[in-house]
């Protein structure tokens, strides 16, 4: 860790015990600053304002994500599910913080509007790469649509490891298995409807119409 990043870190944990102690309104820039031993300009050096000091570790995550991701190999989806268990390792390993972080945003309305804000980084980082090579409008809707289900069982695992105790890993890996079996069917990585798809019902309706049709006219 270079002395630069320590002194960000530093201050990021700062922050973060002292909205946890006074909570996120009633602290100051100055108090965060004085309690590492700086000035409130060193604080802005780091950090545009108090909320991201909270958040401080997502950047370095989201490269981490565009790492695995690029290194991966084999459908998207399943590549991309494996991008995000790398990523759960990686919030296991800081657990402390992760549930430090997850009391205060529960509690600080600014803090979980910043919080979608990041969400949405990790939104359009799987989207585009789920998307990759297919131009039409739909393919690439339809990645952001995968993206979105991919997020929202992280989302719901990491919750659940937080405040339930739960082992995040493999359940992790079940719904990611849930994920790609249901949208593989039809979308970027398909051919066409899949078979819950209402075009799909609609035709096997039809067919069996004609054929209950046809069979009482032969009688």
């Amino acid at each position: 860790m270079t002395p630069t990043s320590d002194l960000r870190s530093r201050l990021a944990l700062a922050a973060i015990d002292l909205f946890a102690r006074k909570g996120f309104e009633a602290s100051t820039v100055d108090e965060i600053a004085a309690a590492v031993g700086v000035n409130r300009r060193t604080f802005f050096r780091y950090f545009p304002a108090k909320e991201d000091a909270v958040f401080f570790d997502l950047p370095e995550l989201l490269d981490i994500l565009k790492s695995n991701l690029e290194a991966g190999t084999g459908d998207a989806i399943p590549v991309a599910g494996h991008a995000l268990a790398l990523q759960l390792d990686e919030l296991v390993s800081r657990g402390d913080l992760v549930r430090r972080r997850d009391a205060l945003v529960q509690s600080t309305p600014a803090l979980a509007d910043r919080e979608l804000v990041w969400a949405g980084e990790y939104q359009r980082i799987l989207g585009e790469f789920l998307g990759r090579g297919y131009t039409a409008s739909r393919d690439q809707m339809y990645a952001r649509i995968v993206a979105a289900a991919l997020l929202a069982a992280f989302g719901q695992v990491i919750t659940a490891w937080i405040r339930d105790g739960q082992e995040p890993k493999s359940l992790f890996a079940e719904l990611t298995d849930d994920v790609t079996e249901s949208m593989t069917s039809t979308g970027v990585r398909g051919s066409g409807p899949g078979p819950g798809h209402p075009d799909t019902l609609a035709v096997r309706s039809d067919s069996a119409d004609d054929a209950a049709l046809s069979k009482q006219a032969s009688r």
